[in-house]
């Protein structure tokens, strides 16, 4: 709790990166659709763009979070603070709890689903908001899913548990970001050099 309440601001910093990425990816995905007619071709660009902005928002997660890695450590070694390796990836994780809660609800609802029952309603609402909050995900698991039979059981399971797996990628990006800035370690030469100076 203490973590939470410390780093608060933050969590809802990399939230709101997110629904911008989410923003992003739907401006360029729905242009693209309507210029494509060929359903394979349109399959490829959305997976395309889906890529993009997957990429743009894990350099985005890795740079903020080798920024905190290298204040930190600045903290860290002045005893102004506890070394917390895993502060990046902890942090990412806890902005990425609403879409655990939702996709985590919407497998419950896939395996549950049975066509025209309750569940099958409360999985097309669940879908539907995962599909908005997570725009940028949306092309490489419709991509990654398009040889199962849709719809079915099987697929919107598959569905939703892309949903709940992807925002963990980021997590990994986030991680790796803050233990390269506590090292002082960069792989991109924009990564706050004048933050990491000890």
């Amino acid at each position: 709790m203490k973590f939470i309440k410390e780093n608060s601001y933050d969590v809802v910093k990399f939230f709101i990166y997110q629904i911008g990425i989410a923003v992003f990816s739907l401006t360029l995905a729905f242009p693209l659709a309507a210029a494509i007619n060929e359903e394979s071709k349109d399959k490829l660009a959305q997976l395309g763009v889906s890529l993009l902005a997957v990429i743009f928002y894990c350099i985005l997660a890795y740079t903020v979070s080798w920024e905190h890695g290298a204040n930190d450590r600045i903290r860290i070694d002045s005893g102004k603070s506890m070394p917390d390796i895993f502060k990046g990836a902890k942090i990412a994780l806890l902005a990425n709890v609403p879409n655990f809660i939702i996709s985590g609800v919407a497998i419950l609802a896939a395996v549950l689903y049975s066509d025209g029952n309750a569940w099958s309603s409360v999985l097309g609402i669940l879908l539907a908001i995962l599909g908005l909050i997570e725009s940028m995900y949306l092309g490489a698991i419709q991509f990654a899913v398009s040889g199962i039979a849709n719809p079915s059981t099987t697929y919107y399971l598959a569905m939703s548990i892309g949903f709940f797996v992807m925002p963990v990628i980021v997590a990994v990006f986030a991680h790796l970001g803050y233990v390269f800035g506590d090292k002082n370690i960069r792989i991109f030469g924009f990564a706050a050099k004048n933050k990491a100076k000890r």
